[in-house]
């Protein structure tokens, strides 16, 4: 199973605050879903919070579970 995680910081405070927010619709079971999911949760969160930017954005798989795309079927690289 794959997870959409993603992190945003405040821009207009004076030390570095950062949120991690993780999607409540997972977890998915293809990179192609995950990485649709993360980017409406980052459009969504920035208009939401306009004073924060984007800092990451990833899919992660549980520990020892790997996933692929359909260009790179055996590969664990994604977002």
């Amino acid at each position: 199973m794959i997870y959409a995680l993603i992190i945003v910081c405040n821009t207009m405070s004076i030390k570095k605050d950062c949120i991690l927010l993780s999607d409540k619709w997972g977890p998915y079971h293809t990179i192609e879903q995950c990485l649709d999911r993360v980017d409406r949760m980052k459009t969504d969160t920035l208009e939401r919070l306009p004073e924060y930017e984007l800092e990451n954005l990833q899919c992660r798989t549980e520990p020892g579970q790997t996933f692929g795309t359909r260009e790179y079927p055996n590969s664990s690289d994604g977002a």
